[in-house]
């Protein structure tokens, strides 16, 4: 099947959140096509920069993203 994440999903395949666990089904699934935009990954470099600088993400796990 096919899907198009955004960024808040691709998000919850490193944060775990609300939904995370049904993103990380639909993402790790053989059987499964997953498409983003071109904007995507600036946009989860933003969001986790975000939770570095608000102290939602520690240091030392903003690093090993």
């Amino acid at each position: 099947m096919n899907f198009y994440i955004d960024s808040s999903a691709i998000v919850k395949l490193y944060i775990d959140e609300v939904g995370s666990e049904r993103v990380k089904d639909i993402a790790f699934s053989e059987e499964n096509n997953i498409f983003i935009s071109k904007i995507t990954g600036a946009e989860v470099v933003a969001a986790f920069s975000r939770g570095r600088r608000m102290k939602d993400i520690a240091e030392a796990d903003y690093e090993e993203m």
